[in-house]
């Protein structure tokens, strides 16, 4: 299995196509030495046998040279005998004989050494043994009649046809034999050269092949590498432009995300505006109606007048409902004053309504942060604010504000009951609204609670937001 996966990841990492090269150039390869191997086996095999061809036509030459010089001592022993003044030695001849006879069987040994010689030999080295054995014979017989005084005997056998017929068959098979095996080693020789050219000639086609291959394989390998190299080099182009593309669609998104809330603040604007206008006037005239009734009533009518009074505190109760209404649609010391001072206010009026032990750390109140961050970071507040007065029941809240070159960071905690974050869509519902108007500008909102155990928020806010969204006019 393993091997089937290294298989596999080697052909999509190379190709297959450089693969199957490099396996025909591995081939190619191994088949060059297996056909010098071969060669060069062929090659020792027929030096073998031209060095064994040659000492077997240096033995046939030393026995013919030898039987000569038998021949030879046999002749001057019987003339030398005949001058009686000449010494002479009766076993001079042994020594010849005997080295015509150890030539012999040092060929036999030779020319059988190898295995079964060929049938011509076998049968031409049967007849040369056969007439070597019958002169050896001969030229003790005659050196022994000599010896004994039958000079006359000795000299008919050396003289007699059967004698010169048996020497010259013998002479005339040992050339027959020397002929044949110098033809043979000639052609073993020419048979040599053969295979030694088809051996250069596999030799240098292999190595052409393989040169083929590896310029196949060099090429196809600096192919590779070019298109990888090409397709890298356009895998980061399209790399850059969609980084680029995507930076241009998030900041398009941040800007279409602060566009929608800047028009949602408009609107909030707007309706409040109306509502402090329109509405404010109507309660305020009808509250100074009721007060000219109650001044003319009061003492013809207790009754009337007391109504009067209740429906008085109940126009104020409205008034400052309006109020709270106004100032939650739309923050107008956010306007006015900038962001530190609207939470600032914010913060201590929550605290107070709800004895809060109230821990907060905010900038100078002359900071700079642009209205639109100062609506989103606002908002954050009021809706933690608002969690925290409705369902944590805290009894301390803290709230700490820092700006650096980057972000705007928020942390709002409270000891309050905590919540499962997974459940409660009341809450959870404004908490999804938070996440979504600081995420949407690409900032980042994390919200921590249990049970038991409180609520905590961070929000960073980044200031490079404010830079790509359009600026609110004062007749928004």
């Amino acid at each position: 299995m393993k091997l089937y996966y290294w298989c596999r990841e080697a052909v999509r990492s190379i190709g297959l196509r450089l693969i199957l090269v490099l396996a025909g150039y591995v081939l190619l390869s191994m088949l060059a030495i297996a056909l010098t191997d071969a060669w060069m086996g062929a090659l020792a095999r027929q030096n073998d046998y031209l060095t064994n061809s040659g000492e077997t036509n240096t033995l046939i030459n030393e026995l013919r040279t030898r039987m000569q010089e038998a021949e030879s001592v046999q002749r001057g022993y019987l003339i030398s005998l005949q001058n009686k003044y000449v010494p002479v030695d009766e076993k001079a001849i042994e020594p010849q004989v005997n080295n015509v006879q150890q030539t012999m069987r040092a060929l036999e040994k030779h020319v059988t050494s190898g295995g079964e010689p060929e049938q011509r030999y076998a049968e031409l080295l049967k007849s040369i043994s056969a007439d070597v054995e019958g002169k050896s014979t001969e030229l003790q017989m005659s050196v022994t009649l000599a010896h004994k005084g039958n000079m006359e005997a000795s000299m008919q056998m050396v003289n007699s046809e059967e004698s010169r017929k048996r020497m010259d068959q013998f002479m005339e098979k040992t050339q027959a034999f020397a002929d044949s095996m110098s033809k043979d080693i000639a052609r073993m020789i020419e048979k040599r050269a053969n295979t030694m050219a088809a051996g250069r000639f596999s030799v240098a086609a292999s190595i052409l092949l393989v040169l083929v291959l590896l310029v196949l394989s060099v090429k196809k390998l600096v192919e590779e590498i070019v298109d990888r190299d090409r397709l890298s080099k356009k895998l980061e182009t399209d790399v850059v432009n969609f980084e680029q593309k995507l930076e241009e669609r998030t900041s398009m998104l941040k800007t279409l995300a602060v566009d929608y809330q800047y028009d949602v603040e408009r609107e909030r604007r707007k309706l409040a505006r109306e509502l402090h206008d329109e509405m404010g006037s109507i309660l305020t005239a009808t509250k100074m109606d009721i007060s000219w009734v109650l001044r003319k009533i009061k003492d013809v009518s207790p009754e009337a007048s007391e109504k009067l009074n209740r429906t008085l505190r109940y126009l104020d109760q409205g008034i400052e409902l309006k109020r709270r209404v106004v100032q939650d649609l739309h923050p107008s010391l956010l306007t006015t004053f900038g962001l530190i001072p609207a939470l600032k206010a914010l913060i201590e009026s929550a605290a107070d309504r709800n004895q809060w032990e109230l821990d907060m750390e905010l900038p100078d109140e002359n900071m700079h942060i642009s209205e639109a961050l100062g609506l989103i970071a606002y908002r954050v507040v009021q809706e933690s604010l608002t969690n925290a007065t409705k369902y944590a029941e805290a009894t301390k809240v803290s709230v700490h504000l820092q700006v650096d070159d980057r972000y705007l960071k928020l942390e709002i905690a409270d000891n309050g009951k905590g919540m499962d974050l997974t459940q409660g869509y009341e809450v959870t519902h404004g908490l999804k609204g938070m996440q979504h108007r600081v995420t949407a500008i690409g900032g980042k909102l994390q919200i921590d609670s249990e049970p038991g155990k409180g609520m905590f928020t961070l929000a960073l806010i980044p200031l490079n937001a404010a830079a790509e969204s359009r600026p609110v006019s004062a007749a928004d």
